[in-house]
């Protein structure tokens, strides 16, 4: 297989207890850019790579750099940042993420209209960004989710909401649901607690009367659940909720899901 379809995270990488799993993987594609000759991917380029909000990426690139683990060096004209280049500092990552003999990735223009999967070196900025899949070595696509788990049961939690309003919605496919789920869980460290607080949340906020529909209409899918989960739980903690109680529509993740939302979805 293809291994520029991966970020390749060295077990000693993993036991380093000094990084979170998500920062280990950050550091881990800026030692991919490395290797192919420099990284100078933005904020929004590392937020499209691990589909989170620029804010996020941001975050995360911020807490690598205070621990000592990266330096950044920016180049800036007329008083705007035109560029910035991340480079690996912290000797013991060094070792273990730049100094293997493995194969360069192909580069291609940070500003190419074909985006991660582009071949153009034409277009746009000179500097090269390496040609990266957003697939993780952790083949996400291939696990699939069983009745009982809490990703399923979000997703199906999600869907019962959205019936109660449309009855007719479409069926989704709760495999690729679960997965966003997964991704929230395992990468991004949001609790299923706290998922499901913000999706009763979104789904009880009808909008404001004034040509704002509400976050129920916006929240279709785990999908976007995923990309707004920031904004909503910020929206949520205000107490922007409309008198909403979220307790006692709770559910007891250690019992198996109501036969009422599996015979919604089995009408479907």
């Amino acid at each position: 297989m293809n291994e520029n379809n991966y970020l390749i995270k060295p077990l000693a990488l993993i036991q380093d207890n000094r990084l979170t799993p998500l920062e280990q993987d950050y550091l881990c594609l800026i030692a991919q850019f490395e290797k192919a000759g420099g990284c100078i991917a933005s904020n929004n380029y590392f937020a499209k790579f691990f589909k989170v909000c620029r804010q996020s990426a941001q975050g995360n690139i911020s807490k690598l750099k205070s621990k000592g683990f990266i330096s950044c060096s920016e180049t800036k004209q007329g008083g705007k940042t035109i560029e910035r280049n991340i480079k690996i500092i912290d000797n013991d990552s060094r070792n273990v993420l730049l100094t293997d003999s493995r194969e360069r990735l192909p580069m291609v223009s940070r500003k190419s209209p074909a985006g991660l999967a582009g071949n153009s070196d034409k277009v746009g900025r000179k500097s090269p960004t390496p040609k990266l899949d957003t697939t993780l070595n952790i083949k996400l696509n291939t696990k699939k989710y069983s009745p009982a788990s809490p990703e399923i049961r979000l997703s199906e939690l999600l869907l019962s909401e959205i019936l109660k309003r449309k009855p007719d919605y479409r069926k989704p496919d709760l495999q690729k649901w679960a997965r966003e789920i997964d991704l929230m869980i395992c990468r991004e460290h949001r609790t299923p607690e706290n998922i499901e607080k913000v999706i009763l949340w979104a789904q009880a906020d009808s909008g404001n009367g004034n040509g704002w529909a509400g976050w129920q209409n916006v929240i279709l899918s785990t999908a976007n659940l995923r990309k707004k989960f920031d904004q909503l739980e910020l929206k949520m903690q205000k107490g922007n909720n409309n008198g909403q109680k979220l307790s006692a529509n709770r559910r007891d993740y250690s019992e198996p899901v109501k036969s009422s939302i599996a015979e919604s979805v089995a009408i479907l």
